[in-house]
């Protein structure tokens, strides 16, 4: 699982082979350890997880890390070969503050083939396959 934070998102990027877990386990987890000098590592825990009788998706943040937490809806359209990704979307709620919405997105990181370059003997040209 890929975490990537910018601003007010927060994307979680799964492989499809941690979406199968996903659906298998019903929950998928990963971890940053960040080193800090003369002290106890910071380890912050990245979950996704599924929340059957939940009718809508949320994302929390715990005291050991983040947890997005998909409804039945949500997976099945995540599970979709059409969709590419699932918004959350929260209001901020802070005082004095421009950030206005908070985005969580998951999306399955689709594999892309990488095209294999192959020298045609007959004529000595580069082919694309």
């Amino acid at each position: 699982m890929k975490v990537c934070i910018h601003g007010q998102q927060i994307r979680f990027r799964i492989s499809p082979s941690e979406l199968e877990a996903l659906k298998k386990h019903r929950s998928i987890a990963s971890k940053t350890v960040i080193p800090q000098n003369g002290a106890p590592d910071v380890v912050l825990h990245y979950v996704v997880r599924i929340e059957p009788a939940g009718l809508v998706s949320d994302f929390k943040v715990t005291g050991e890390g983040m947890e997005l937490i998909l409804s039945s809806t949500d997976i099945a359209q995540l599970v979709n070969a059409d969709k590419e990704g699932i918004f959350i979307r929260k209001e901020c709620s802070l005082q004095n503050t421009n950030a206005g919405q908070f985005v969580a997105y998951i999306e399955i990181d689709k594999v892309r083939r990488k095209p294999k370059f192959d020298l045609a003997a007959e004529n000595n040209q580069g082919i694309l396959k």
